[in-house]
């Protein structure tokens, strides 16, 4: 399951700049199906945003690398945000911290565990393989199968030795495609905490409408 996103990517997106003040939004709609009212502060990348966001990518004075392979990542990235195939929200309180709180949205391919034996196995296997996507120990700190309005949901979040803390949730959709939400937070417990209550918000704007067609 986490093999289909790209969780370096996702430490480099919450590092971009983004040094713009955006009007928050209140109702938005995601093109993943569902509406939700976002907390004070908060905002989707929106056309404008992501045109500053662009500028701010190919800027080393801005992104404060010269990686052109972190660069193209980036470029990418936003091009999926422009394509519709990535949702990306960020916190307007925390755009000028070190680490910005922000939460990516994203199609990702179906999954089905039906045993507590598959669950085990994933979260095992989970440490070694962080291991190996960024070259050190990560310390782990949850890895479940939990449900929300009675979907199920593939949770696990762990925590990098610079201090930043992601989230991951994957739930199905359909036969055919998860979604999965990929937060992070590498602020105060205040900054954490925001993160976690507006993750957990746009999951249930997801899960809620698909329960209710059952």
């Amino acid at each position: 399951m986490m093999r289909e996103v790209s969780l370096k990517l996702i430490v480099l997106i919450g590092s971009l700049c983004l040094a713009l003040t955006v009007q928050a939004q209140t109702v938005v709609q995601s093109r993943f199906g569902f509406s939700v009212e976002l907390p004070k502060d908060w905002f989707m990348l929106d056309s404008a945003s992501l045109a500053k966001a662009s500028q701010d990518v190919n800027d080393p004075r801005v992104l404060n690398t010269t990686n052109s392979a972190a660069v193209r990542e980036l470029n990418s990235m936003l091009e999926r945000v422009k394509s519709g195939d990535t949702e990306a929200f960020y916190d307007n309180l925390y755009l000028n911290k070190e680490y910005k709180n922000h939460i990516t949205v994203q199609k990702n391919a179906p999954f089905q565990i039906t045993s507590v034996q598959q669950v085990k196995s994933e979260c095992d296997a989970l440490p070694n393989e962080l291991k190996r996507l960024f070259g050190q120990g990560i310390r782990v700190l949850s890895c479940q199968l939990g449900a929300t309005n009675g979907r199920p949901v593939f949770h696990y979040a762990y925590r990098l030795p610079q201090g930043i803390t992601i989230i991951q949730e994957n739930t199905p959709v359909n036969s055919e495609y998860s979604v999965v939400f990929v937060g992070g937070s590498g602020n105060d417990q205040e900054g954490l905490r925001r993160l976690r209550a507006t993750q957990q918000l746009l999951l249930n704007g997801l899960t809620q409408p698909l329960s209710a067609k059952k």
